[in-house]
């Protein structure tokens, strides 16, 4: 959960942070052998104290994190590579089975005054999440459908991420401006989480948000710009010759936007999102250009039984068609909480063409259930199928990337999750997915098509 960008205006005394996650996941990848198969276990755990004025908010907290059981040999020659996160697990953290650590989480310092306010320190921070929307369903829609899209703590992995940087926003009435400078912390798939990568971001929003008598609106116009200077081994679709020979800098920067709404017909409330980005640079001795879009839409009606929610929606992302021309196409997700579109994560948003449909109910005050429909190809069959979340220590890129073979079906995914506050303090999860994998996957893992991914999750908060 990201901290909240703006205190409260009363002053506090010191209060305690203390939260405990613990999971356990189960893997079927693709591959016909029994390498991918296998289940393992993690806990992450934080604690440290903040406090607040009506200036002033400081946070000191720490992270303790352990992964348990990883697999050994649920990796095999390239194009297979690392069949599911555990296999990226054991190769992340110098092929421990049970590794484990502690460091500083966040550190920061913020000051507040009439509608300013400037933190500095480590801290997470989520694009998209500048604003937040008056009604509740359109709060939620905003934080799991636009924030962190392209830059988040990545909080679904094992060990998350933070920023160590500085922070401006100005809040007016329903608008908000934001300005923030920083550079990701390791972590994610590592333990080793306490050093700053080489890795610089910009990011600046101007977001505006509008109540009327039947319905709300959010809208967002935002940049950002990526310089990764680490030298590490981009992954594309150019040979892997051509991409040791190119170890320049990474410079992307991304133009874009948002636009969401929702507005009550009679007994129904209907929904709306647009999201959209270009982005030019350099990438490495190419240049950069690339396009994504998002168009999605929801209905829900007094009708229907346990609050019932439908929606449905459209992704592009650009790939790129010609390895060798002078030019990278693929759209770069920077450092996403990858896992927020795409609840299976054994794809991302790069590369990528999706349709969806989904359903949310509450069939009781405590319980959420949500299940979805997916088909996943890739944008261009010249390009590659790529995984990953942005990178997460000095030496790894950070995304893979596996041959499309001039096939574009990637995979049909159906899955369900099953959420129960058990007491106030006590949050248990459970999710499964299945996959029929499209000829991209069948050609790379000897026409085994099925995959699946399980998992059951608990949170303690103080």
């Amino acid at each position: 959960m990201l901290d909240a960008q703006a205190p409260a205006p009363s002053s506090t005394g010191i209060e305690p942070i203390l939260s405990l996650r613990l999971r356990a996941e189960s893997w079927d990848w693709f591959d016909a052998g029994t390498e991918g198969r296998y289940g393992l276990g993690h806990a992450f755990a934080r604690f440290g104290a903040t406090q607040r004025s009506a200036a002033w908010q400081w946070r000191l907290e720490g992270a303790a994190v352990a992964l348990i059981g990883l697999p050994t040999d649920a990796a095999l020659a390239s194009p297979q590579g690392a069949l599911g996160l555990g296999a990226v697990y054991y190769a992340a953290n110098a092929q421990e089975t049970s590794p484990s650590s502690i460091f500083l989480r966040q550190a920061w310092l913020r000051w507040t005054r009439d509608g300013h306010a400037i933190r500095g320190g480590r801290f997470e921070f989520g694009d998209g999440l500048e604003r937040t929307p008056r009604d509740p369903s359109l709060a939620a829609l905003k934080a799991q459908r636009i924030g962190q899209r392209l830059v988040g703590s990545f909080a679904f992995s094992p060990v998350q991420r933070a920023f160590d940087g500085a922070q401006y926003s100005y809040d007016r009435g329903a608008t908000n401006l934001t300005a923030v400078a920083m550079r990701p912390t390791a972590g994610a798939f590592s333990v080793d989480a306490q050093e700053g990568l080489n890795v610089n971001l910009a990011y600046a929003s101007a977001s505006h948000g509008r109540v009327g008598d039947t319905g709300e609106i959010d809208a967002r116009l935002f940049g950002l710009w990526y310089s990764d200077r680490r030298g590490t081994v981009p992954v594309d679709n150019r040979a892997l010759a051509a991409r040791q020979a190119d170890r320049g800098d990474i410079n992307v920067v991304t133009i874009g936007g948002h636009l969401i709404g929702n507005r009550r017909v009679g007994d129904a409330t209907i929904d709306g999102l647009v999201w959209g980005a270009v982005q030019v640079g350099e990438w490495g001795t190419l240049d950069h250009g690339a396009t994504a879009i998002a168009v999605e839409g929801g209905v829900q009606h007094a009708s229907f039984p346990w609050s019932l929610w439908l929606r449905g929606g459209w992704l592009h992302t650009s790939g790129d068609g010609d390895a060798a021309d002078a030019r990278h196409g693929s759209f770069f997700q920077v450092l996403p909480t990858p896992r927020l579109y795409a609840r299976f994560p054994f794809y991302n948003l790069m590369n990528s063409s999706e349709l969806f449909v989904t359903a949310s109910a509450k069939p009781a005050r405590s319980v959420g259930m949500r299940a979805g429909v997916h088909a996943v190809s890739v944008a261009e069959t010249a390009d590659l199928w790529y995984l990953g979340g942005g990178a997460f220590d000095q030496t790894t890129f950070g995304f893979v990337g596996r041959p499309s073979s001039g096939a574009s079906s990637l995979a049909a995914v159906i899955d369900l999750s099953v959420s129960w506050q058990v007491r106030p303090k006590i949050a248990l999860e459970l999710y499964g997915a299945a996959a029929r994998g499209g000829d991209v996957v069948s050609r790379i893992y000897d026409g085994n098509r099925n995959g699946g991914f399980l998992y059951v999750e608990t949170t303690f908060t103080r």
